[in-house]
């Protein structure tokens, strides 16, 4: 009886994800990395993507935003469609974590790893215009096929499709080839097609470097995700959601429970224990090689951390397993289904997004034809994409690598918008050449101070600023 309970509550809770993903993709509007994989996806078309990608457009492999190009291609609404591999990549994620825990220790297991796994903050990206959510399916199915001799040949699929979904996606890889070069030095066996599956993957990795190295040094050292060796357990942390304490238990955790799989030949643990240290072999990577690092680069992470703890604590009645895990998943059922009656009562993104007060303030701007130059171009793009076509263009973005590297440490955040101008019809400017053309204009501040470098720019060059009654809006003078 309750075996069965444990199967209806794991189908309850993937129709019920599916459900909340699809609503928020269709009420959420895009934002800033999101509008990148738009205007990405339309490069496809063209021929131009392999050019933009390589001139660092974004950071992301040509085969993601082919994927979304196709996509973008059968469904009409584009919130769902560019979304669409994300809400398929965490179903695929769901599932692949319920069958690798009732593969190892039973239904109960993973039900409880599902549960924790929906719980965490990661969740965001089931419903992301990035190559996250799919990154953490076919990591999760190839976990699930690692572990059965039979799903083997399943490899040679996975593990290259992985590594051609993000850049550091072949460190996901390196834990399979570890965790294989384990499972050789226990009993000494060679298992020729996960070798193979690994080797396969390189092909991918090989044929986007150019590309990944050119994009790199356009960014140089003033990438916005500069690694940090001291924000260790912020990663782990942001990703896991858990007390800063707790996450730096992570690392002597992980090494224990490696120590404890290979002395009792735990297969699973070859595996988990490497992707536990996901986060560490990322930073590392970016510090030697002078790259980029988020704590999101690092993301099947959460999947090691969702089985370790119900595969890792000691055994108890299967009765009160089944009874602790199925509670779980129903208070995780509540609240994803009181989060999709919310959602459905929420306008669709593209009225939401024209109704944003950024927008509104925008549209409450003097008729006087003035230009509308928004400082923060974390919010100039979604302003750009849904704004009506006659606010559109008088909605502008000054960038300047030099500018915003002096005044706001953002020079990366103006060269991809200097790169995006080359690539998509937007209103992106250089402030020389704009204020020549334009000595009078609107300025609307918004965000983090240190994206708005523009007012301090135009202080400088004597530049009076007047704040409109009732407005975000300045009114820059010479």
């Amino acid at each position: 009886m309750l075996s069965r309970a444990c199967s209806v509550l794991f189908a309850l809770l993937l129709a019920v994800h599916a459900v909340l993903a699809t609503l928020t993709s269709l009420k959420k509007p895009f934002w800033f990395d999101e509008l990148f994989t738009v205007h990405a996806g339309r490069l496809l078309h063209s021929g131009r993507l392999w050019q933009a990608l390589y001139d660092g457009l974004d950071a992301m492999p040509p085969a993601f935003h082919g994927l979304n190009a196709a996509c973008a291609a059968l469904i009409a609404d584009p919130h769902l469609a560019y979304r669409l591999p994300a809400i398929a990549g965490w179903l695929l994620a769901t599932s692949g974590l319920y069958a690798f825990g009732r593969g190892v220790r039973g239904q109960a297991a993973g039900l409880a790893s599902v549960s924790l796994f929906a719980l965490m903050p990661v969740s965001l990206y089931g419903s992301e215009a990035r190559p996250y959510g799919l990154l953490l399916g076919v990591t999760a199915w190839a976990m699930v096929c690692w572990l059965g001799e039979k799903r083997h040949r399943w490899l040679l699929l996975l593990l290259p499709l992985a590594a051609s979904l993000h850049y550091l996606a072949p460190l996901t890889v390196a834990c399979f080839a570890l965790a294989e070069a384990v499972h050789y030095g226990v009993h000494r066996q060679v298992r020729r097609t996960v070798w193979l599956a690994i080797g396969l993957a390189a092909i991918p990795v090989v044929l986007t470097l150019p590309t990944l190295l050119h994009a790199r040094a356009e960014s140089g050292a003033q990438h916005w995700a500069r690694p940090d060796i001291r924000g260790i357990p912020y990663y782990y942390g942001n990703l896991l959601g858990l007390p800063l304490y707790v996450a730096l238990a992570a690392i002597p955790a992980g090494l224990a429970l490696a120590a404890y799989g290979v002395r009792r030949r735990r297969q699973e643990f070859f595996l988990l224990f490497p992707m536990l240290m996901l986060p560490l072999m990322g930073l590392g990577l970016a510090l030697l090689s002078g790259g980029a690092f988020a704590e999101r680069y690092a993301i099947p992470v959460v999947l090691a951390a969702a089985l370790l703890v119900p595969l890792s604590v000691p055994r108890f009645p299967s009765r009160a397993e089944s009874l602790c895990a199925a509670g779980l998943s129903a208070a995780v059922i509540w609240f994803a289904a009181a989060g999709a009656v919310r959602l459905v009562r929420l306008p669709p993104a593209e009225v939401a997004a024209r109704e944003s007060p950024l927008l509104t303030s925008a549209r409450h701007a003097p008729g006087d034809g003035l230009p509308i130059v928004f400082a923060n171009s974390l919010d100039f793009l979604p302003a750009a994409h849904y704004a009506e076509p006659a606010l559109a263009a008088r909605v502008y973005c000054l960038a300047d690598k030099d500018a915003a590297g002096r005044i706001g440490n953002t020079a990366d955040n103006a060269r991809l918008m200097l790169t995006l101008r080359r690539y998509a019809d937007l209103n992106i400017a250089a402030p020389g050449p704009f204020i020549a053309a334009h000595p009078r204009f609107y300025v609307l501040t918004s965000g983090l101070p240190r994206m708005n470098w523009l007012p301090a720019w135009l202080k400088e060059r004597g530049y009076r600023l007047q704040r409109q009654p009732d407005s975000q809006l300045l009114l820059a003078e010479p």
